[in-house]
């Protein structure tokens, strides 16, 4: 996923329980732009609806000006908007930090001590590290299993019911399977041939999120803009052709969501 952009001080709605102004730099006239990993939020929304509760960050995206005034190095993935340290209310640091290994999170620090200051550090990096407070101990696991579940392919199937199509095996259960498949042969976005009938738009809204739509224009409505956008992305992907058509069949769910 591309990293996102957004003006400081300016919330937008990234996910169910997360506004872009969460993740700001928390220094005092050092910057006007808040950069944000979409996976990030991912992983920060799946902690949310695992636990329950309320997820503070404390720190997220770090300018180059505040991130040294907070001891933060200069490869820090805070400068990038790739991590954030993160309390969950009621639940302890090390139960975080394990959960966050389940669900794949590569960058984990956990600091669960009155020195360190009882948080997790989760970030986006593409190799595993892990480690234990400040002093940067090596840590090989915090004891929890990868779990198969990815939670943008739930998120898919979560909009594909709510568009009516069936799961009646397992449901939203963030797995690609069988079910998936016939859903997603059938549940194909496009643009309508007369403007106003659109289908499939809480699938199309849904899509509009990972293409980086925001606010207002995650309407649900599949126009030229987010048939432009669909293009854009499926050249990136590597398709050529015919293959560049601007509607998401299997192929392209399949390509968009990673499975």
């Amino acid at each position: 996923m591309v990293i996102k952009e957004y003006k400081k001080g300016v919330a937008v709605r990234l996910s169910e329980n997360f506004k872009s102004t969460e993740f700001d730099c928390n220094g005092k006239g050092c910057c006007s732009k808040t950069l944000i990993d979409p996976k990030l939020v991912e992983h920060l929304q799946q902690i949310r609806d695992h636990f329950g509760a309320p997820v503070k960050i404390c720190s997220s995206y770090r300018c180059e000006i505040h991130n040294p005034k907070v001891g933060g190095v200069k490869s820090s993935k805070h400068l990038k908007g790739m991590a954030a340290d993160i309390k969950v209310e009621g639940v302890e640091p090390a139960e975080v930090a394990k959960y966050a290994e389940s669900i794949g999170v590569l960058g984990i620090g956990l600091y669960d001590t009155d020195k360190d200051g009882h948080f997790v550090h989760i970030d986006t990096r593409d190799k595993k590290g892990f480690w234990y407070g400040h002093a940067q101990k090596y840590r090989s696991t915090f004891g929890g299993a990868v779990s198969k579940v990815n939670y943008t392919v739930k998120e898919f199937q979560k909009a594909a019911i709510a568009d009516g199509y069936k799961f009646p095996k397992y449901g939203a259960d963030g797995v690609w399977g069988e079910e998936c498949e016939a859903v997603a042969k059938k549940a194909v976005c496009k643009k309508p041939l007369i403007k106003g009938l659109y289908k499939n738009k809480n699938l199309t809204a849904f899509y509009q999120r990972l293409l980086g739509f925001t606010g207002k224009d995650i309407d649900g409505k599949f126009w030229t803009a987010t048939e432009k956008a669909v293009k854009a992305r499926q050249k990136a992907l590597g398709f050529t052709g015919k293959e560049v058509d601007g509607k998401i069949g299997i192929n392209i769910h399949k390509a968009f969501l990673g499975v």
